[in-house]
């Protein structure tokens, strides 16, 4: 399932905003945002998330893990990354992994969700 639907202007967009940095989906399920990142930035595009994703071109990318507790939580207290959060979140799951982070954080959803 695609939570996020975007057009392909916004990874390009992701891709210059982030310059050098790595950029880190966190959340990425199925990896449909990680998968067009690596179509433009092959060596600096990976993705956290619970569950192993289907799509065998992304998983070699993706950690699975619980982005609050290690290993996983390492990469997100890594410095100089952009951390996307792009999906709905329901809980306190983003802001617990917010707090967590040490590199900047660009949220794509509802404010709603940040409660």
């Amino acid at each position: 399932m695609k939570f996020l639907q975007y057009d392909y202007s916004f990874p390009q967009w992701l891709h210059d905003y982030a310059g050098r940095r790595p950029i880190v989906d966190v959340g990425c399920g199925e990896g449909h945002l990680l998968l067009d990142l690596l179509r433009l930035r092959p060596e600096r595009a990976s993705g956290v998330d619970l569950y192993e994703p289907d799509a065998r071109e992304v998983q070699p990318y993706v950690l699975i893990g619980d982005a609050r507790e290690p290993p996983a939580s390492m990469i997100i207290q890594g410095r100089g990354l952009l951390l996307v959060f792009a999906r709905p979140c329901h809980g306190s799951w983003v802001s617990d992994v917010v707090a967590r982070a040490n590199s900047e954080v660009l949220y794509v959803g509802r404010e709603s969700c940040l409660s």
